[in-house]
């Protein structure tokens, strides 16, 4: 039912950017990534209403995906889905996207690292600042899977964005080195937070923040080691927060 609904919400402006896909194909990469981007907001954002996701103020920011499985596995093959339409629909933008940089091994360790890094303030606020219950409360162990599933493949779609097409052009049209490329896609992730922040929820300026800090330390991650280990750092540092194990 709340799936449902939230297609329903979807299809018109799923409609109208396919009809603009459909006749402007061939125009400039940039108006691709545009659109890419708005999508991306348009989907994120109505998740909010139809209750597929909670979040509050209390103890700075706190996250609670819906606590239904099938849903969970819904939204998240859906992202892995745009992400493949979007290779497909703007191969100049795909070539953009370096999923490895240097050691493998050392990348997904510092993606780790990254993860942790990112939650961590976040998470000290809540084991000793507000109760559980009033951020969310507790999941049942059996939901952190479906959690962890959408925590990556949900935020696999912002990374290729952000990190992959933003921090790409960046770096190989505008020539600007990785490491400040990086933390200008960070930016630019923080301001695709801004109608969440301050329209959709009541949340405000506390988004913004974590946004800007985990975006920019995905970012750097990106330019050391590319864009799956950057995958790791913002997937992995919201499955810490919304896992309700802190």
């Amino acid at each position: 039912m709340i799936l449902t609904e939230y297609l329903l919400m979807l299809l018109p402006g799923l409609a109208l950017a396919a009809v603009l896909f459909l006749f402007l194909r061939k125009a400039h990469p940039l108006f691709h990534l545009f659109l890419f981007i708005a999508v991306f907001i348009f989907t994120r954002d109505a998740m909010t209403l139809p209750g597929l996701w909670r979040i509050g103020n209390e103890a700075f920011l706190w996250i609670r995906f819906i606590d239904q499985p099938v849903t969970l596995l819904a939204l998240g093959f859906s992202s892995i889905g745009f992400v493949l339409l979007m290779q497909i629909i703007s191969p100049e933008l795909a070539a953009l996207v370096r999923w490895f940089e240097g050691n493998k091994l050392l990348g997904f360790a510092v993606g780790l690292a990254g993860a942790v890094i990112a939650a961590l303030p976040l998470i000290l606020i809540y084991v000793f600042g507000v109760p559980i219950e009033l951020r969310g409360g507790a999941l049942p162990l059996c939901l952190l899977p479906f959690i962890l599933f959408i925590a990556l493949s949900g935020n696999l779609y912002e990374e290729v964005l952000f990190r992959g097409h933003i921090y790409g052009w960046l770096t190989e049209k505008e020539k600007i080195k990785p490491v400040p490329a990086g933390l200008l896609s960070g930016v630019s992730f923080a301001f695709g937070h801004v109608f969440l922040a301050f329209n959709v929820t009541n949340v405000g300026i506390n988004i913004l923040i974590f946004a800007l800090w985990e975006g920019c330390l995905a970012g750097v991650v990106r330019s050391w080691f590319g864009v799956i280990p950057a995958v790791l750092t913002h997937g992995l540092a919201v499955f810490l927060l919304t896992s309700g194990l802190f």
